[in-house]
């Protein structure tokens, strides 16, 4: 059902939920995913946090956690009451580091419980609170892409929640913990389907205001084909979006997306969408440090792969919008935002190549 796309698909072969939150401090993200009919790591959770500027300070409390677990139970509860959203609970367990996970999702509140043991950080409870989200259309990005018979569907929950982020920590030989409270931003959204691409960006950021938010996914459809989509909330109002079906390319040329520049070795991202018939152009540049990415892991149809994909929480984006006007195309408005995510995933990310000893090659 179209009204109840975050709920979960165990009917999928890939499941995948993602919540990047942007603090003052840096990010912290958070990923529960499923390959519901696999042996070798079905199931991740993932928590991490990425200060600002993690690279200039001398301590900090940079964090990054794999778990796999043997199982992850799904519990729908009632229908929704008219926001399209199915209340539902993913819960699991790991015996070994004695770890509780819970992510309870309901229609106003979305709450994130993990509790574990860990070597150095000690007893760690983390308590996450969404609130007062900023949902996306029925459709969501994908617009009538939805009903395509692609490898991957996505779904942005919310483009902009409040998040409360409480996390302690104890150490066993009773040094002291961390007692950390912090307010930030979230975007929330999922994917399901047969698997990851074999090739993607993603991007992810915040406006500067309290209002604005941007989020590209795109990749590798088949050899020689890719697609993009877009959805841009931007400060003063304007909510735009780019599905897959306009942003088409074939062997690099598509009529309505056209990308200069995409390069992991140089941490840069260059992509301009059109509707023609709205009459509406966007162009995002995007850069951040080789040194800010982190590797994380992805799901595959064979399991969880780690190291699959490469993401910096520090990329700085410009963008711009236009729209079409009887003397051409005319900016109405450029937003910068900073602390912005930026991943490449799979043959498009050169540390992925490097690890599976292939050539660089950034051709599709």
């Amino acid at each position: 059902m179209l009204s109840d796309l975050y709920q979960p698909h165990t009917i999928w072969a890939s499941d995948g939920l993602y919540t990047r939150i942007q603090l003052p401090s840096g990010t912290l993200c958070v990923i529960i995913s499923a390959i519901w009919r696999v042996k070798e790591r079905p199931f991740l959770i993932h928590m991490s946090f990425t200060p600002l500027n993690f690279l200039k300070q001398v301590q900090s409390r940079r964090f990054h956690r794999d778990f796999f677990p043997e199982r992850i139970v799904a519990d729908r509860r009632k229908e929704d009451d008219g926001e399209g959203v199915a209340a539902f609970t993913l819960s699991s367990s790991v015996p070994e580091i004695k770890g509780s996970f819970t992510y309870a999702v309901d229609p106003k509140v979305q709450i994130y419980s993990l509790l574990f043991e860990d070597e150095e950080m000690g007893n760690v409870n983390l308590s996450i609170k969404l609130s007062d989200k900023t949902a996306h259309s029925l459709l969501g990005p994908m617009s009538f892409g939805r009903f395509l018979p692609l490898p991957v569907q996505w779904h942005v929950f919310s483009t902009r929640s409040v998040a409360l982020v409480e996390m302690s920590t104890e150490k066993k030989e009773g040094e002291g913990g961390l007692n950390w409270k912090e307010k930030g931003y979230a975007h929330i959204e999922k994917n399901f389907g047969i698997g990851f691409p074999s090739s993607w960006i993603w991007i992810q950021a915040f406006a500067d205001s309290d209002k604005g938010s941007l989020v590209v996914a795109g990749g590798r459809l088949v050899a020689g084909v890719r697609s993009f989509m877009v959805a841009l909330r931007s400060p003063q109002g304007r909510n735009w979006d780019f599905g897959p079906i306009g942003t088409l390319q074939l062997l690099g040329w598509g009529v309505g997306s056209s990308m200069t520049q995409m390069d992991s070795e140089k941490g840069v991202i260059e992509l301009t969408c059109t509707d023609w018939v709205r009459g509406r152009r966007i162009h995002i540049f995007g850069k951040t440090e080789l040194d800010t990415f982190i590797g994380l892991t992805a799901p595959l149809s064979t399991g969880h792969q780690k190291g699959y994909c490469d993401e910096s929480f520090e990329a700085v984006y410009e963008v711009e919008m236009l729209s079409l006007g009887w003397n051409g195309w005319n900016v109405v408005e450029k937003i910068v935002m900073r602390q912005g995510a930026m991943e490449f995933g799979g043959d498009w990310s050169h540390w992925w190549r490097e690890r599976k000893g292939l050539q660089s090659s950034k051709e599709d």
